[in-house]
């Protein structure tokens, strides 16, 4: 989803995955679209990334593919509604099981879901 936000006009994206394949292959996609200065990635764990980050400036979009069946997505809305970071403004969209259930803070405003087979796509504003 971030080269995708990129060729829609977003000005950079941040990758991190606590995979190092993962991040290997984003680099790899990084260096065959020629968007290396656009980009950075950071291998690790993405809870702790967002804790401890400091952007820079305050980001605008939000893309969370979490493996499905776990609780990071629910642990990043959690982080994300406490955060001290300005977010608001900002979209989030999130892919997950089609029947996965979470619970957020009013400041996440859902304004279109999309199922495509057992996938779900929820996009959020974020008002805070």
């Amino acid at each position: 989803m971030g080269f995708e936000a990129l060729s829609r006009g977003a000005k950079s994206v941040i990758f991190v995955d606590i995979s190092k394949s993962n991040c290997r292959l984003i680099q790899r996609n990084i260096d065959k679209l020629g968007v290396g200065n656009d980009c950075r990635i950071f291998n690790a764990d993405a809870i702790k990334w967002l804790e401890v980050n400091k952007w820079g400036e305050d980001p605008k979009m939000f893309f969370l593919d979490p493996p499905y069946q776990t609780k990071l997505g629910q642990q990043v809305f959690d982080l994300l509604g406490n955060t001290k970071y300005q977010i608001n403004d900002s979209l989030l969209v999130l892919e997950t099981d089609k029947d996965h259930a979470l619970s957020f803070t009013d400041i996440f405003k859902i304004f279109r879901q999309k199922t495509v087979g057992k996938t779900r796509l929820d996009f959020f504003n974020i008002t805070n």
